[in-house]
């Protein structure tokens, strides 16, 4: 993080600073809130705050965006491997539901006790996703460049 810093102030000076300030909140907050309220992994969001600082905000965005793609098809291509697509996409529609109607703000326990129905979790090494997000995201950048 600190080396995208440095080379956003060599490029673009103070507003340099500031869109890769910007692009590691666009990439970071996502995946810091995974982290405090999902049980994600710390590292991805560190991972993913040095890489906006790298990009700025707009190439922040436009990877972020691929990254979440990439970790959808991913996880998809995951539960078809272990055979549970079908206990995935119900699990993931109820989560679905709970977050959309449920009102009013609990304890971490009772928010437990109504995902209770959940199955057990299906997870990725989202590092996989951040990688073929990263580089989906650069080569469309390269070509869309390109065209221009």
């Amino acid at each position: 993080m600190a080396c995208g810093l440095a080379w956003a102030v060599t490029v673009g000076g103070i507003s340099g600073l500031a869109d890769g300030l910007v692009g590691c909140l666009v990439m970071a907050a996502p995946f810091v809130a995974l982290f405090v309220f999902a049980g994600g992994g710390a590292g991805d969001a560190k991972l993913m705050g040095a890489l906006g600082t790298w990009l700025g905000a707009v190439n922040a965005l436009v990877a972020l965006t691929s990254v979440a793609l990439s970790g959808v098809v991913f996880g998809l291509a995951t539960a078809v491997a272990q055979k549970r697509l079908r206990e995935v996409m119900k699990n993931s529609y109820q989560l679905l539901w709970m977050l959309l109607f449920i009102r009013g703000r609990g304890t971490e326990e009772s928010a437990h006790g109504q995902a209770a129905g959940i199955g057990t979790a299906c997870t990725i090494p989202y590092g996989v996703a951040v990688f073929g997000g990263v580089c989906v995201a650069a080569a469309g950048v390269m070509v869309w460049r390109a065209w221009l």
